[in-house]
């Protein structure tokens, strides 16, 4: 397998946990899950952050955003029934909506305004 095909099922894997579990796997599930080891997975990890694939932690090799999603809170929320995600921002919360299919309620503020906004998006497919 190359760099280039390690790191893309690396990321798939990042994404599809985020969707399905609602959080970022550590840096050990990943090298379960792409069979291989804790020093390969964070080599790839760096690299992906390079192609702004994901963000890491400053001074720490874990994921912190992995678009569209974020391991943080903020002020843009995606819930899908009872499943939600963080997103850093509203582009991103579009992003999550097309990634989980179906209808979604994005809570968030616009702006500098104090009242919360939520926006019902329901299947949304790339164009």
């Amino acid at each position: 397998m190359t760099q280039q095909q390690f790191d893309s099922l690396l990321h798939h894997h990042i994404v599809t946990t985020f969707i399905h579990e609602g959080y970022a796997p550590t840096n050990e599930q990943l090298a379960q899950k792409v069979v291989s080891s804790v020093d390969d997975v964070e080599a790839g990890l760096l690299r992906l952050q390079a192609s702004h694939g994901v963000v890491l932690h400053p001074g720490r090799c874990e994921l912190w955003v992995i678009h569209p999603f974020s391991s943080s809170p903020t002020h843009t929320w995606v819930q899908a029934g009872k499943q939600g995600w963080w997103a850093p921002c509203m582009w991103c919360a579009l992003g999550i909506a097309a990634l989980v299919k179906g209808k979604v309620t994005v809570h968030t503020r616009i702006g500098g305004e104090a009242e919360p906004v939520q926006i019902d998006v329901a299947d949304v497919r790339p164009g």
